[in-house]
């Protein structure tokens, strides 16, 4: 397929949960000049992601939102710390839903296919991002939320973000 053409720099935004995640990107642009990159943090989980996207939408009217952040890896996907994951889809459930002791309503949305922009040559892996509300901690139950999910890793905003792009028109990667 064919490479994506890159929007002008005051047409994208690169977003994070919180500070603590953007920082690194935030030192290494300022050391290198960089003018016309747009930084923005919309907020940790679910909700918050979800009102500080469509609030940096309504505001800025981007091309292209590029999520970054730290996400956990699902049992046996072959990650370790330090490995970057761009998501094909992002997909959310709770632990209850990944049980089988609840349900999402039929009409509610519940997967945001992403594309695939190959904006460089640097080819990241693609992978499932699943969205959860909380931190998974228990080991029995990250395996069920990989199963139900058939997830790569898990993240806390990148379903929000998506849906708020999503319904914007507005292309996005994480």
């Amino acid at each position: 397929s064919m490479s994506y053409r890159m929007p002008p720099a005051e047409q994208v935004r690169i977003a994070a949960a919180f500070e603590g995640e953007m920082a690194p990107l935030r030192d290494r642009i300022q050391k290198r000049g960089g003018a016309g990159v747009h930084l923005e943090t919309i907020g940790i989980g679910l909700v918050e992601a979800s009102l500080g996207m469509a609030a940096a939408l309504a505001k800025h009217k981007p091309s292209l939102v590029i999520l970054i952040g730290t996400a956990g890896a699902y049992p046996d996907r072959g990650l370790k710390i330090g490995d970057v994951v761009e998501a094909a889809e992002a997909r959310i459930a709770c632990p209850a839903h990944a049980e089988g002791r609840a349900a999402l309503p039929t009409l509610m949305k519940s997967r945001v296919v992403l594309p695939d922009l190959r904006m460089s040559s640097v080819r990241p892996r693609r992978g499932i991002a699943g969205n959860t509300l909380s931190i998974t901690t228990d080991d029995a139950l990250a395996w069920a939320i990989r199963d139900f999910l058939r997830a790569d890793i898990e993240h806390l905003e990148v379903f929000a973000a998506a849906r708020a792009c999503e319904l914007a028109r507005v292309d996005f990667a994480c």
